[in-house]
């Protein structure tokens, strides 16, 4: 392999590393970016629960509050604490499995930046392997690696 070819070689080699880099680091901020979405979608449906919750309970209240009876206690004040206390459940299920799904995304960027590093290394280690073993071939070429005679003194 000629010296101008092992260059090349080694470049190619480290640009395809710095490439395989970015595109990691590409998908790892597109992870990050839907992680921030899965978070802000899930605070807004939590919220869309909680207000269909109090239009439940408000109607729920009309209800009975056309019986005449005492809405805020007794068996009717039980039913409402029932409704509002389910309906939060349902809005902290709707955001923790928002959480979770963020947090799988974040993962997902971390391993895609540790990939992308050890491609990038993997190819600056190929790029140096490329370029000793060019100089080493250059050097046997050359006989470069023959050790050199020495002059023998007389005595």
């Amino acid at each position: 392999m000629s010296a101008m070819g092992s260059i090349m070689q080694m470049q190619g080699q480290m640009q395809a590393a710095d490439a395989a880099k970015r595109t990691a680091d590409y998908n790892a901020n597109l992870a990050d970016m839907q992680a921030k979405d899965a978070i802000n979608r899930g605070n807004i449906e939590a919220e869309k629960q909680r207000m269909k919750t109090q239009q439940i309970a408000g109607a729920q209240r009309a209800a009975m509050g056309s019986s005449g009876a005492q809405v805020d206690s007794g068996s009717f004040g039980d039913i409402l604490l029932d409704t509002s206390t389910m309906g939060e459940k349902d809005a902290q299920s709707i955001r923790t499995n928002a959480l979770r799904q963020a947090w799988g995304l974040e993962s997902q960027a971390s391993m895609d930046r540790y990939e992308g590093a050890v491609k990038r290394d993997a190819g600056y280690g190929q790029a140096t392997g490329t370029l000793l073993t060019g100089a080493s071939s250059m050097a046997t070429r050359f006989g470069w690696d023959k050790p050199k005679a020495s002059a023998t003194k007389g005595s």
